[in-house]
């Protein structure tokens, strides 16, 4: 074919199954958010789906570097807050950057549980069920600092 459609989907489906497990519930996240605030549909400014789960599985390869650099191991919650910032510095607006910091305050309580002996996030429940989903705009992006949890509202 003249269009790289069968090897995108062989590459995704390789990234999320054996390398990148955990960018499935971040994505979802991610275009839950987008969802809500219409920014979800690529014809009218929004990302979609493969874009959106491209950004994430960039951000965990980031984040899996620095961590193994760092201490010797990843943080789900780290690479979520990440993902979020990179969406809203992609976009260039104030709205994606406000929704960014309330994504950011989500991930940074995500419960640690341990699965075959490595830590990941989320511990079984609705992970949306935690996303603030007042409006973005409420949210004063320069009071967050993502290094202290307490800060992000």
């Amino acid at each position: 074919p003249d269009h790289a459609g069968i090897a995108s989907s062989r590459f995704v489906k390789h990234m999320i199954d054996i390398q990148y497990p955990e960018a499935v519930p971040l994505t979802l996240i991610l275009k839950e958010m987008l969802v809500l605030r219409r920014l979800n549909e690529p014809f009218s400014g929004g990302l979609s789906s493969y874009s959106v789960l491209l950004m994430v599985i960039v951000v965990l390869q980031i984040e899996r570097n620095q961590a193994r650099m760092r201490e010797g191991k990843e943080s789900l919650a780290a690479a979520a807050a990440e993902a979020a910032i990179k969406a809203a510095e992609a976009a260039h607006a104030e709205t994606h950057a406000a929704m960014a910091a309330s994504a950011a305050e989500v991930a940074m309580n995500v419960t640690k549980v341990t699965v075959e002996g490595e830590e990941v996030g989320f511990d079984g429940s609705n992970p949306l069920e935690n996303i603030d989903l007042s409006d973005p705009a409420s949210v004063d992006v320069a009071d967050v600092d993502l290094s202290n949890p307490a800060t992000t509202r």
